[in-house]
């Protein structure tokens, strides 16, 4: 699916976010040491359902990364991530992410329709999120390969 990878300015650190698709807004975040180029094979699929707004997160792929260690707390990238929907103009969108992108909680609840999210381990992942074995898109309660597919999409 043809798509368009931009630079966009937010809050003074510039970041590169790969765009595909049309419909609903789907913010998908890459794990450790990933980039919006992981969702590669996916984004063809899921392009014809969502907006697919993929970010390099702060520090990787072609996004900028600071020297000051404060910049890379979660409270600064939940910040960013809003900022970055406001300028996208996105009010309201679908949260996918595995690893480090996984274990990030939404930029702000109320913005998030769906967090469907795929991770090693559930360990990390916020108890608003948790559900309970056997629910519609829990997580598996052992360590496995993360899969591709975005439950409850």
């Amino acid at each position: 699916m043809d798509g368009a990878l931009r630079t966009m300015e937010v809050r003074g650190v510039q970041y590169r976010v790969y765009e595909a698709g049309t419909g609903t807004p789907l913010l998908m975040l890459h794990g450790f040491t990933g980039s919006h180029q992981v969702f590669q094979p996916v984004v063809a699929a899921l392009g014809k359902k969502f907006r697919c707004v993929i970010p390099d997160l702060l520090g990787h792929g072609q996004t900028d990364a600071p020297l000051a260690p404060s910049r890379y707390t979660m409270a600064e990238t939940l910040a960013d991530l809003a900022c970055l929907l406001d300028e996208l103009e996105i009010s309201r969108a679908h949260v996918f992410g595995y690893s480090m992108g996984g274990a990030s909680p939404s930029p702000s609840p109320s913005r998030i329709h769906i967090a469907s999210i795929d991770l090693l381990s559930k360990a990390r992942l916020p108890d608003c999120l948790r559900r309970k074995s056997g629910e519609r898109g829990a997580l598996p309660t052992k360590r496995s390969q993360p899969s591709w597919s975005a439950r409850g999409l």
